[in-house]
């Protein structure tokens, strides 16, 4: 269906169909995406209609909880920068949050309850998409005092004319295959996260180190991701566990910047107070 490709499916077989004793069910599929077509990944059940849209509901609500969860963590830093204006990863970091807690929001079974229509969600799905790599570079770059790549602001004004593109040509097939060839260009960003990184880890840097654990995890299921959807392998998806883990893994990192920086800060002020102690006694000492 072209208004309906990549959503959960449940078919209903009529009762007067099943033969008594094994029957045999074969599924044909046309298709005009280049990239995936078919049955990519599983499981594919045989359940009572009933029992199919419950299991249908019970992960759509799994998934909105992520979201919300992934939005409250967007709230959260974005109150703490508010306060402490000179910590702008809080800021990039809350906005990619919110981004990407949209992006999942729009591939959720739960949007049809607000309107139905398919490509008008598929579309602000990939419109996030093709802000989530600027606003990840904006963060890291931050998070470690990192110097702007050359033209990185081209980059976000040649995403910007995909997403217009993908409005004047609104064809799901064109959609889901230039996404294909236009997500390649994730590894090299992913790349250039891995060298900081660990360059980071050779300068003993403790963030660092926690940055590339999540940067891995998430590569790998990249990898994996792509194995599943080409037939290569056959396993569970492991994107959303890497969603969860690299968004936790950033807030541990950002808190623990705080705390140090508490700590440092508490450090300083005890120093302070020696040496006005100091002071004072020398003070007392010369009168």
């Amino acid at each position: 269906n072209n208004y309906a490709y990549g959503r959960k499916r449940v078919y209903y077989i009529p009762h007067e169909l099943i033969r008594k004793g094994q029957n045999l069910i074969a599924i044909k599929i046309n298709s005009e995406f280049r990239n995936i077509a078919g049955i990519t990944s599983g499981p594919a059940k045989i359940h009572s209609y009933s029992n199919a849209l419950d299991d249908i509901t019970s992960e759509a609500t799994d998934d909105i909880i992520y979201v919300a969860f992934y939005f409250f963590i967007g709230v959260f830093f974005l109150i703490n920068f508010w306060k402490m204006k000179e910590m702008k990863e809080y800021f990039f970091f809350s906005i990619f949050t919110f981004v990407f807690s949209f992006y999942l929001l729009f591939k959720n079974e739960y949007r049809f309850e607000m309107i139905n229509g398919f490509l008008l969600f598929k579309y602000l799905e990939y419109l996030a998409l093709f802000h989530l790599p600027f606003l990840y570079m904006l963060f890291f770059q931050e998070f470690f005092t990192l110097p702007k790549i050359k033209y990185q602001n081209i980059y976000y004004f040649i995403n910007l004319f995909f997403a217009i593109v993908f409005i004047l040509f609104r064809n799901p097939y064109f959609w889901d295959n230039f996404i294909s060839i236009w997500s390649i260009h994730i590894l090299a960003i992913l790349g250039y996260t891995i060298l900081i990184c660990q360059r980071k880890i050779m300068e003993k840097n403790r963030e660092g180190f926690i940055f590339s654990v999540a940067i891995i995890y998430f590569l790998y299921a990249i990898v994996k991701q792509i194995l599943i959807e080409r037939g290569i392998l056959d396993s569970s998806s492991s994107l959303d566990k890497a969603y969860f883990v690299f968004i936790l893994f950033m807030t541990f990192a950002l808190r623990f910047r705080f705390i140090m920086l508490k700590l440092k800060i508490q450090k300083r002020f005890e120093q302070l107070k020696e040496v006005d102690s100091l002071r004072e006694r020398i003070f007392k000492h010369m009168d």
